[in-house]
């Protein structure tokens, strides 16, 4: 086991001392539809949608967009980042909350 992988002691730090430098992302209600609207060949499928991918180009719709609860999921299937894919759209995270 590495030194990244070992529990915390007991009377270790803190949950705010241990995340401290990190990025946390929340909101209470997301929504994809400021991305929908940049996107071209959108397309709903099951729960979700799937469009042309910004970041990486081409015609099949490789981007999977869908809101699962108060998050909105972005995958591509060509491999690009998320933020990537949302700078592509002249969007960013916090746009989308």
């Amino acid at each position: 086991m590495t030194t990244m992988q070992r529990k915390a002691p007991a009377g270790g730090p803190g949950l705010e001392e241990a995340n401290a430098g990190r990025r946390w992302l929340h909101a209470d209600c997301a929504t994809a539809e400021p991305l929908l609207q940049r996107l071209d060949g959108v397309q709903a499928q099951g729960k979700g949608w799937r469009a042309r991918c910004p970041s990486c180009g081409g015609r099949s719709r490789k981007l999977s967009i869908a809101e699962c609860g108060d998050r909105v999921l972005v995958h591509c299937f060509g491999g690009c980042r998320t933020e990537d894919v949302l700078a592509a759209v002249g969007l960013a995270f916090r746009d989308l909350f």
